[in-house]
Parts: structure tokens; C-alpha cells; sequence
């Protein structure tokens, strides 16, 4: 028996410390939309039964999701960590006066987004130079750190001199919001292809 919970930040330890099963607790989170977006975060607690953890994964992969195992609890796990990462310097950015909403997001969805859809950014790194991710680090991890050193710390989200409503303005003129479900349609439409891309490229890879 699997005891699955689809919370997206809270901590298995969180809930299951006092269940008689406890050993059976395990988050299985998966993104949204899941029919196209098929990763799903396994999360054991402490006390989560190796085994359960091994046939939780074994199970996503007969479903056809792409299943990721954290090895211990981090508040967020890790997709919502590395999302809020992003969040947070667009936020920054755009709170700066450095670029538009709209442009900033057209440096994810027409730069970083169509590299990351095939593979994760270690392996980005590890394939831009010729010798590998060390040579890579070697080349421009002082300059990673630099820039990274003035990114500044996490920006509050509910003070009185946020962007937001700049942010939501200029969101509004890209998709005012009685087209959000129209736009969540293209966007299903368009997440559909990729998957269906994604599969056939796979399957003939593996002929």
C-alpha cells in the first residue's frame, strides 16, 4: 500500500508524523497540466519505507509520467525551488526598470525554454564547451558568481513599494483577463504537440 499525497510544498513530515502507517507517506507530486507535463516529484518523509519510495516510482513510470526522487525533505521540494528561483529574478528585473514583462518573458519562452525542453541545465552546461562541465566552470564560473552576487536577496512580494501592480497592467494588455481561458487553451494545445513531439523522438531514438 502507497499513501500518496499530491501537495506541491508541504513536507511529507509535516503531516504523516502521527499515522499509524507513517512508514507508507509519501509525496507524489506532479506538475500541472500532468496529461502534458509529465514530471512528478517523489518526496519521502524520514521515516518513509525505502521500498515505498522505489514502487512509487515504478508505478509513475507505468503511467507514463517521468518520475524524480529527492533523496531528503527541502521546504518547496524542488521544481517550486528552481520556479521560484526564476520568479524571483524576472521580478527583480522587471522591478528595475532593466525590461518589460512582456520581453522578459520572451527571454524564457524564446531562449531558455526551447533548450530546456530536451534536457535539464547541468547537461546545457556540460554540452556548450568542448571538455565538459568542468571545463565550462573553469571558463565561466567566476563570471556566474559575479553576476549571481548582485542579484540581491528575495524580494518581497507584499510590501508597499512592490511591482505588482505594474506587472499585472502590463499583464493585462498581454491577455486582459476574459481571454485567460482561451490562452489556457492555446496553452494546452501547444504543451500537447510538445509531448507528442517529445514521445516520437523518443520512440525513434529507441528503434
Amino acid at each position: 500500500m502507497i499513501l500518496a499525497s499530491s501537495t506541491s510544498c508541504i513536507m511529507p513530515s509535516a503531516f504523516s508524523e502521527e499515522l499509524k502507517h507513517r512508514n507508507r507517506v509519501v509525496v507524489a507530486h506532479p506538475v500541472n497540466p500532468p496529461y502534458y507535463v509529465p514530471l512528478v516529484e517523489i518526496v519521502p518523509a524520514p521515516w518513509s519505507d525505502p521500498s515505498v519510495v522505489h514502487e512509487t516510482k515504478e508505478l509513475m513510470q507505468k503511467i507514463g509520467q517521468v518520475p524524480v526522487v529527492m533523496k531528503k525533505e527541502m521546504p518547496g521540494f524542488c521544481l517550486n525551488r528552481i520556479q521560484y528561483a526564476i520568479i524571483n529574478e524576472c521580478w527583480r528585473i522587471a522591478q528595475e526598470g532593466v525590461m518589460t514583462v512582456e520581453d522578459i518573458d520572451k527571454v524564457v519562452y524564446a531562449g531558455l525554454g526551447p533548450r530546456y525542453a530536451f534536457m535539464g541545465p547541468f547537461e546545457v552546461c556540460h554540452l556548450n564547451v568542448n571538455k565538459g562541465m568542468k571545463d565550462y566552470m573553469e571558463r565561466y564560473g567566476a563570471g556566474l558568481e559575479k553576476v549571481s552576487s548582485t542579484m540581491g536577496p528575495t524580494p518581497n512580494y507584499t510590501a508597499p513599494t512592490t511591482p505588482l501592480d505594474s506587472i499585472h497592467a502590463q499583464l493585462l494588455d498581454m491577455v486582459p483577463l476574459d481571454k485567460l481561458e482561451e490562452k489556457r487553451t492555446w496553452r494546452d494545445h501547444r504543451l500537447a504537440a510538445l509531448a507528442k513531439l517529445k514521445h516520437d523522438m523518443n520512440a525513434a531514438d529507441n528503434q
